[in-house]
């Protein structure tokens, strides 16, 4: 007889999918706050807290993360994971949390900024959101700046079409991890909020797995058309210089 078999999709994950809404009804439980506060989003959950009763917080034992604007922190053994949106502006700290499974935090953590913050950020910063990007980004990485074409990396450059992190193997994962990205090997955006981006690619060059250009929507195609070209170039270089 023969066997067929298929892949399991996460959703199929019931263990995942049950933990996940269970933090949730626990939370708006502690909270005070009605079911309609849980809303579905990419990735996972979303819970507003505005005028909770009381506030959720992380537990003083858990692991925190800091990435760019957003707390996050493993909650159990399944690997659900509470990305928590920082204060901007008048949007206290904990405004908004989201629960998802960690193959969702790309989505949920993308969402939070968008979405739940964006507006907040364009209110307070104006045409000025990207720089507030750029400086958060760069005091929290502390990625030197340094010549475009100077060979030492990491190092961050001022560019026509944005911002451009150039990332060596020590710092490529801690960036991954700091805007919550997937790895990629084509030239993909992901929102920051607030009329900012990033568009970044990784290739399989050891000396520079990375590249990011943090940029606001007039120049994402000159960011998409720069990470094309250096993709392309790293690519021939690999060719004419195999390992």
């Amino acid at each position: 007889m023969e066997l067929i078999t298929s892949s399991l999709r996460l959703t199929d994950l019931a263990n995942t999918c049950n933990s996940t809404l269970d933090k949730a009804e626990r939370i708006i439980a502690w909270n005070r706050l009605p079911a309609e506060r849980i809303s579905r989003i990419d990735g996972g959950l979303l819970i507003d807290q505005h005028d909770a009763p009381r506030r959720w917080q992380f537990a003083s034992s858990a692991t925190v993360r800091h990435s760019h604007l957003i707390d996050l922190a493993e909650l159990d053994e399944y690997g659900v994971h509470a990305p928590v949106s920082n204060a901007i502006g008048e949007l206290p700290a904990g405004e908004y949390i989201a629960l998802c499974p960690w193959p969702g935090i790309p989505q949920a953590t993308q969402y939070l900024r968008s979405k739940c913050l964006g507006p907040a950020i364009e209110k307070i910063y104006h045409n000025g959101t990207l720089r507030m990007h750029v400086s958060r980004a760069l005091s929290a990485l502390q990625i030197p700046e340094r010549p475009a074409n100077d060979v030492q990396l990491p190092s961050h450059t001022k560019i026509r079409s944005g911002t451009l992190l150039r990332l060596d193997a020590s710092t490529a994962g801690r960036v991954i991890d700091y805007f919550n990205l997937i790895p990629v090997t084509e030239p993909t955006i992901s929102e920051l909020g607030g009329d900012a981006f990033i568009v970044y690619a990784t290739s399989n060059a050891l000396h520079e797995p990375l590249r990011i250009l943090l940029t606001d929507h007039w120049d994402l195609q000159g960011a998409h058309r720069e990470l094309t070209r250096w993709l392309k170039s790293s690519m021939s270089r690999n060719r004419n210089h195999p390992t």
